[in-house]
């Protein structure tokens, strides 16, 4: 049998559209492939795709037992898959998709590709520690390994690769990001961004999740108004938490908004200046490049997903998450600066289009099926 086919070992795929927006735009590429999604016995499921591969052997408990549930899952994918007509399979996770492609590659010779996700470095590896040497087993036998941006393939393989592989490691490394939607291209801004007096910052996530830390935002905040800077701040959003909500309605100059949907979203950035999430761990935040794509230039976290794609001061400033002084400076720095960063961040932000990052997973595709 020709082995014609990938293989996407994904049980991330619900929950985000980030792995819809991908499946679809290699689907449009003409890419044979199939996806194969596990979970519980317990999830209720909606219709999938005609290319799915549903995987549900284990309960909802055997999830905190690792070795358990991933054998399963294995056990199911031998004996009800025909893993024959695969060339390559595509790990979109280390540790538990990586599991999935590694055994494959043990049994029966197929090689495969892994991403490493935030999951991987600050859940798997941090919770249990002892599946590091697992990780480091999936990473050296890899074909290629995919990471979101460069800090964090330096962080993966300076921390968690031995010192004997690391050379192997990085040079088979991929930078590849995340997308955003189509929609966010659509109706894009005809002029130059000037900014508002009240200065106009915004954030869009989760507002009272302490990893987010909007409290940096609103210090930040606090400071350039002591330096006669008069600012707004547009916090956008899930908020649960009664005594962060109290806290946040003493500020008058604080606006919340409640979750919005991509349409809102994009309206309430086009209305805004500068784009403010110092999170404290972020594996790439989509939420950057969206606002980049309305021309808001973005203060981003060093050493964090989105770190090192871009120059300094090309599209915004990389601060350390809860340095409330730089997060106001870098802000001040944007201000002096603001249309010729704006332009760019508006510009770079294409290059973080489905259409041409899966066109980057075709050629990898390509060139293990070829050998090269």
């Amino acid at each position: 049998m020709e082995k014609n086919k990938v293989l996407e070992v994904c049980s991330y795929y619900m929950g985000t559209k980030l792995y819809e927006n991908l499946f679809q735009k290699l689907d449009e590429k003409g890419l044979d492939h199939d996806i194969l999604y596990y979970c519980a016995r317990e999830t209720k499921l909606p219709p999938m795709p005609d290319n799915f591969i549903v995987s549900q052997p284990y309960k909802w408990s055997d999830r905190f037992i690792f070795s358990l549930k991933h054998k399963k899952v294995y056990r199911d994918v031998k004996e009800n898959i025909d893993v024959n007509r695969y060339y390559l399979t595509h790990a979109h996770s280390l540790v538990s998709n990586g599991y999935i492609s590694y055994r494959l590659k043990q049994d029966f010779n197929i090689p495969y590709i892994t991403a490493v996700r935030n999951t991987d470095l600050f859940t798997f590896f941090r919770v249990m520690p002892h599946l590091i040497f697992l990780g480091r087993k999936i990473l050296n036998e890899a074909s290629g390994v995919v990471f979101l941006s460069p800090a964090y393939r330096d962080l993966t393989i300076e921390k968690y690769v031995a010192g004997e592989d690391q050379q192997k490691v990085y040079e088979k490394s991929i930078i590849i990001p995340n997308g955003i939607d189509d929609y966010y291209f659509e109706d894009p801004i005809e002029n130059s961004k000037e900014y508002h007096d009240p200065l106009r910052l915004v954030y869009v996530g989760r507002v009272d999740d302490p990893n987010k830390n909007v409290i940096t935002i609103v210090r930040a905040c606090e400071i350039l108004r002591k330096y006669g800077v008069k600012v707004e701040l547009t916090l956008v959003g899930r908020m649960n938490i009664k005594i962060v909500q109290k806290y946040l309605e003493k500020k008058d100059y604080i606006r919340y908004e409640a979750i919005k949907d991509k349409s809102g979203v994009r309206e309430i950035l086009r209305d805004h200046d500068i784009f403010v999430m110092p999170s404290r761990r972020e594996t790439f935040g989509l939420v950057y490049v969206e606002a980049m794509s309305q021309g808001l230039p973005v203060i981003y976290t060093k050493g964090q997903g989105f770190d090192g794609h871009f120059s300094e001061g090309e599209v915004g400033y990389r601060v350390v998450y809860n340095n409330a002084k730089e997060v106001a400076h870098r802000i001040l720095d944007i201000k002096k600066d603001y249309k010729a960063i704006s332009k760019k961040a508006f510009v770079n932000a294409r290059q973080f289009n489905w259409d041409d990052l899966s066109e980057e997973y075709v050629k990898i595709y390509k060139k293990i099926r070829n050998g090269e």
